[in-house]
This record gives C-alpha cells, sequence and structure tokens, in this order.
C-alpha cells in the first residue's frame, strides 16, 4: 500500500482514538491526539501525487464525516464543560455570600 494512504489509514485511527478521548473527557489526550492527526495528514498530503485520485479521495471523505462527527462531539464537550464552570462560580457566589453573613452574625 502507498505511504500517503497509510498515513491517512492512521490519522482515522487517531480521529477514532480523539472520538474516544473527548467522550471520556479526557481533553489533554485529545489535544495531543488532535496535534498528531493534523501532522498525519499534512504528511499524507505532502506525498498524495504518488495516489490514485480515487484512493486518496475515498479516505479523505472517510475522514472527513469522521471530522463532523468530531465536531459535534466536541461541541457537546464544550458545552459541558461550560455548563460546568457557570454551576461553579455560581457555587462559589453562594459560599461567598454565605461566608459574609456568618462573619456579619459574629
Amino acid at each position: 500500500m502507498n505511504q500517503a494512504l497509510e498515513l491517512l489509514d492512521r490519522a482515522l485511527d487517531t480521529a477514532r482514538r480523539e472520538m474516544r478521548a473527548l467522550a471520556a473527557r479526557d481533553y489533554e489526550l485529545a489535544a495531543e491526539l488532535h496535534a498528531d492527526r493534523a501532522q498525519l495528514m499534512q504528511d499524507a498530503w505532502n506525498l498524495r501525487t504518488a495516489v490514485p485520485v480515487e484512493l486518496y479521495r475515498h479516505k479523505l471523505n472517510e475522514l472527513s464525516e469522521l471530522q463532523k462527527s468530531l465536531m459535534r462531539t466536541a461541541r457537546d464537550a464544550r458545552d459541558i464543560v461550560r455548563a460546568s464552570l457557570q454551576h461553579t462560580h455560581r457555587q462559589q457566589k453562594r459560599l461567598g455570600a454565605y461566608q459574609r453573613c456568618l462573619r456579619m452574625a459574629f
């Protein structure tokens, strides 16, 4: 098999691992995998001329569909983190108000 196609297969595998990391809320791992995937894609792009166009296009279409799923999962993860931060902020405000009330009582 051509090296560019092998790189694209590795990028697909990396994207699947990235999806699992996002689902598991392991955002640091997901970011590392994203960087790895970007490099694999760049390397494959540099070798694209040695691959029949149809084979290369097929792999890119697979990656495109997986990227759409990754974007949905990343948006969901972002919304979860945002909601958690908002909850924490509200909780801190409540605790601060409670502490002020306690100080005023003594």
